[in-house]
Formats: C-alpha cells, structure tokens, sequence
C-alpha cells in the first residue's frame, strides 16, 4: 500500500472458518518494500479463511496511475473532467490495500457509490444498482474472475458526454464486445470496433476456448500515459 489514510479503529477479522478470530493489536509500515504489517494478538491458523476489513481514504490525484483525474474537452469547447485508473505496474496499491504483485491473485467485488448523472464502468458488468437516500446511484459489479490487482479497471464519466457504441454479441456464449468513448467521437470509433469484434471472434476460434467473461469493452481515454492496457473486461 502507498499514499492510503488508513482508519486504525475499522481494522478488525470480522469472520473466520476456524473457531478463534485474532484481535488486531497494531500495525506499521515498511517504507522501502511498501508494505503494510499487521500484528495481531495471537496467531492464524493453517488451512483457514479469514475475512479482514479495513477502512481507509485515498486521493484521487492528476498524476495519471492509480485512480485519477483525467481531462477533456466537451461538445460546447468547455473544459472537463472524469475520473479514470492505471493500475499498472503497481499503482493498485495507491487505491486499495491489496498484495499488489501480478503473481498474487484475487476475486474482486466492486460497488461504487456515484452521482445519477454519470455512468461507470469496471471490468465486470453492472449487475444492479440502488438509488440512495440522497438521490445518489449505487452501482454492483458483478464478481471478476480470479486476477492480477494491475488488471482492476474504473471510470466514472458523465453520461452526457461518455457512451459506447451498440452491442455486438460473440459466439454461442453472447459475449458482449463494444467500444466506447467520449460522444462526439464514436463514430470515429467505427474501424475499431469492427476489428475488435472480428478479433475476438478469431481468437475463440484458433483456440478453440471462448473468452471467459461476459463483455470486453474497449475503452478510448482522452489523457492516458500508457498508450494502451489490457483490463480484463475493458
């Protein structure tokens, strides 16, 4: 973890397989590695699932990784912005505690807690959303598979100015392959997402293993260092 507030009272092992649950005792921080190092009371058991929580802050920066603020300009010539991420190599760790290292691997479940006027995005699909006491939409993802924390993907862009262009379905499975980006681009976005399509479809042939999850969206992000990433999904 780097650049996280971290809330010393949230941090507890709220549920556990085996019949005892350690109690947090303190934590510290080693610099050069990047680690945070929890100490507990006693000690964990071998072959046991433990679930942890911890509560924490970050800030969503203009420095291009992790999850940050990225700039466009609108149909109107106005002057925006819409929050997008990089975790990769390992920026992750600047926007979740996680073991951020590609050979460790996790199922992540992502809700995210946006105003009704924008829309978002992750590597799984919306699998419902809530309209909140304040007006405000909830939005859950639906579980990822089993993956590298570089590959997390969000954006939370407006929906008057970020869309995707229609549907197209892959294979027996339906799969989902679409292209999306800023309205006024899309259909600059054509030649793309003719080749994406085509591409996937290819690719499940040749291998003969169909891709395994229920969309791949491809992304065009205005201000991104990388050139281009490969989240699983988007």
């Amino acid at each position: 973890m780097t650049d996280l507030f971290i809330d010393n009272s949230s941090i507890s092992i709220v549920n556990s397989s085996s019949s005892s649950i350690p109690i947090f005792r303190s934590w510290s921080y080693d610099n050069y590695n990047e680690f945070m190092i929890l100490n507990f009371l006693s000690a964990f058991i071998s072959g046991s699932t433990y679930t942890m929580r911890i509560g924490y802050q970050s800030n969503i920066t203009r420095d291009l990784h992790g999850l940050y603020m990225s700039d466009y300009v609108d149909i109107n010539g106005q002057k925006r912005v819409f929050v997008t991420s990089q975790m990769e190599p390992t920026y992750a760790r600047s926007v979740l505690p996680c073991v951020d290292e590609p050979a460790r691997k996790a199922i992540f479940i992502i809700s995210v807690i946006h105003d009704s006027s924008y829309t978002v995005w992750s590597n799984g699909a919306i699998d419902w959303t809530e309209t909140l006491s304040d007006g405000r939409t909830l939005s859950h993802f639906r579980p990822t598979l089993n993956m590298s924390t570089f590959l997390l993907a969000l954006i939370i862009a407006p929906t008057s100015d970020f869309a995707c262009r229609p549907d197209r379905l892959i294979g027996s499975n339906n799969i989902v392959s679409r292209v999306c980006g800023r309205i006024d681009i899309l259909p600059q976005l054509a030649y793309a997402d003719e080749v994406a399509y085509k591409v996937l479809g290819f690719f499940n042939a040749y291998f003969d293993i169909d891709y395994p999850l229920s969309k791949i969206e491809h992304f065009a992000v205005p201000d991104f260092s990388g050139g281009a990433m490969e989240n699983y999904g988007r």
